[in-house]
C-alpha cells in the first residue's frame, strides 16, 4: 500500500473541552495507548480494562502494540513489534476471546512486521468456535507483502499462507470461505480457502483502484476493470455473472458496500462522493462538499461520515501507483494545513453536521489514507451510528483518543484517553 494524504500538521492547534454523556454509547473502544499498551474503554459504563502493560520504549528495547482489530464475534486480535538495540525485530501476534482480558500468542516470526489484518466475518467449519482471520505482513528479507491467516479456535492456532504480491489488498467473502483480493496492481482474482488456491481471476487490467470489497452478507464482490478508453468502470460479481454498475470513472476510484448491500458509496476525480443503487447503478444522492479524503458508512446505513481538510475546497487527495495507461491525478496543495474536518451527513434528510477542526495522528493518517480497506474491518463508527471514535493531536502536542457525538457533530469532542489509535467493536 503506497497512498499519501498530504497532511502538513503543523501551526494552530484545536483546545479540548469535554463533552459530558448523559447516556454511554454502546459496545467497547480499543486503542493503543500513550505508551503502546492495549486498552480497552466501555463507554456506558466508563469502565477501563488493560490487555497488555508491557510496552517499552528504550535505548536497548523497543516492544509496541499495533492495530487492535475486532471481529463481529466479539474477539480482538493486536499485535506486538520488537526491536532491540541491533535492529532485530520480531511479531507476536495476540487473540482475546472477548476483547476484556489478555489475549495469547497465536502467530511469532522475527522477519515479518504487520501492515494490515483483517477477521473473517464467519466461523469455518473446524470447530464451532473455529475463526480465520487474515494478516497482511511485510517480509523483511524480501520487501514483498505476505498474506497469511490465522485459525483461531483451535487447541492450537494454527497459520498458512494465502499469497504474495504488492501492492495486496484483500476482502473477505460472507461466508467466510473466500476472498477476493487486488495484487500486484495487475490481477484481480478469488481465493477458496478450503481449496486453499487462487480459483477465478476477473480483470486483466484494473482499474485505477486499490481495496475490492466483498458485501457483508451474500456473495456479491466489487472492483475496477480498465475500460479501454483511460477510465476505469466498477463491476459487480455474483458469484457467476460480472455486470457493469457504473463506467467512465476517471482517476483513482473508491467504494464501500452499504451495511445491507442495496447501496454503494463510490467516488472518482469526475465524480463526487455519492450513493447509488448497486444493482442499477442509478446515483440517488450527492455529498454537498468535494475534495473529500475519507468516507465511512454507519452502521445502520442512514448516515456516511466523511473527512475534508478544513479549508475544502481547494485540498489534496493525493493517490500514488495508478497504472500509466490510465489519466494522471492532478495533486492540489493549499500553502498551510489547518487540519481535517468530519461531517456527518444524514442521507435520509440529506443533512450534514460538521465537527471542529483538529490535528489528526499519524496512526488515524494512516487509517485514512487507506480507508476503503480498512472500513469494513475496523470501525470509527459505534455500534448503535451515534457516535464517531477517532485520535488526535492536541494544542501540546499530545495525542488522545476521542468520542464524537454524531447528533451533536459542532460541539467538542469528549476526551477518553491519551493515545494514538482506536477502533470500535462491532456489536455491544
Amino acid at each position: 500500500m503506497r497512498r499519501l494524504i498530504v497532511m502538513l500538521i503543523t501551526g494552530f492547534m484545536i483546545g479540548v473541552n469535554g463533552l459530558a454523556q448523559e447516556e454511554g454509547f454502546s459496545g467497547r473502544i480499543a486503542y493503543i495507548d500513550s505508551d503502546f499498551n492495549v486498552r480497552v474503554f466501555v463507554p456506558v459504563n466508563d469502565e477501563m480494562l488493560m490487555l497488555s502493560d508491557d510496552a517499552s520504549l528504550t535505548t536497548a528495547d523497543v516492544r509496541i502494540y499495533e492495530f487492535p482489530t475486532w471481529s463481529n464475534d466479539g474477539r480482538l486480535a493486536y499485535f506486538s513489534s520488537n526491536f532491540d538495540s541491533d535492529g532485530h525485530g520480531a511479531l507476536e501476534v495476540y487473540v482475546s476471546p472477548d476483547g476484556m482480558i489478555p489475549g495469547e500468542v497465536v502467530y511469532s516470526n522475527d522477519r515479518r512486521a504487520i501492515t494490515y489484518a483483517a477477521w473473517s466475518p464467519a466461523n469455518c467449519d473446524e470447530t464451532i468456535i473455529c475463526r480465520d482471520f487474515a494478516m497482511l505482513l511485510s517480509d523483511l528479507d524480501t520487501g514483498m507483502f505476505v498474506v497469511e491467516s490465522v485459525r483461531d479456535g483451535l487447541t492450537d492456532a494454527r497459520t498458512f499462507e494465502i499469497g504474495r504480491g504488492a501492492p495486496f489488498y484483500f476482502s473477505w467473502r460472507g461466508d467466510g470461505l473466500g476472498l477476493i483480493w487486488h495484487r500486484d496492481n495487475t490481477e484481480v482474482a478469488l481465493y477458496d480457502i478450503l481449496m486453499d488456491e487462487m480459483t477465478t481471476e476477473l480483470s486483466v487490467i484494473p482499474g485505477a483502484f486499490f481495496a475490492p470489497a466483498y458485501a457483508a452478507t451474500g456473495n456479491q464482490a466489487l472492483y475496477a476493470e480498465f475500460d479501454g478508453s483511460r477510465s476505469s468502470r466498477l463491476q459487480r460479481y455474483d458469484g457467476t455473472n460480472i455486470t457493469t454498475v457504473i463506467s467512465a470513472l476517471t482517476g483513482a476510484v473508491t467504494f464501500t458496500w452499504s451495511p445491507d448491500a442495496t447501496q454503494i458509496a463510490l467516488a472518482a476525480e469526475n465524480r463526487p462522493l455519492s450513493v447509488i443503487d448497486a444493482t442499477s447503478g442509478v446515483v440517488q444522492f450527492e455529498a454537498p462538499d468535494s475534495d473529500i479524503l475519507a468516507y465511512f458508512w454507519s452502521p445502520d446505513g442512514t448516515k456516511i461520515a466523511y473527512i475534508t481538510e478544513a479549508d475544502a475546497p481547494g485540498t489534496s487527495n493525493v493517490r500514488l501507483n495508478v497504472p500509466p495507461y490510465l489519466n494522471g491525478v492532478p495533486v492540489k496543495q493549499s500553502d498551510s494545513f489547518n487540519g481535517l474536518v468530519w461531517s456527518i451527513w444524514d442521507i435520509t434528510t440529506d443533512e450534514v453536521r460538521r465537527s471542529p477542526a483538529f490535528f489528526p495522528t499519524r496512526e488515524l493518517g494512516y487509517l485514512l489514507t487507506y480507508f476503503d480497506q480498512f472500513a469494513p474491518s475496523h470501525r470509527i463508527w459505534s455500534p448503535d451510528s451515534r457516535a464517531l471514535v477517532y485520535s488526535r493531536i492536541d494544542a501540546d502536542g499530545n495525542s488522545q483518543i476521542v468520542l464524537l457525538d454524531a447528533a451533536q457533530a459542532g460541539e467538542p469532542a469528549q476526551v477518553i484517553a491519551e493515545g494514538g489509535f482506536a477502533v470500535w467493536s462491532f456489536g455491544s
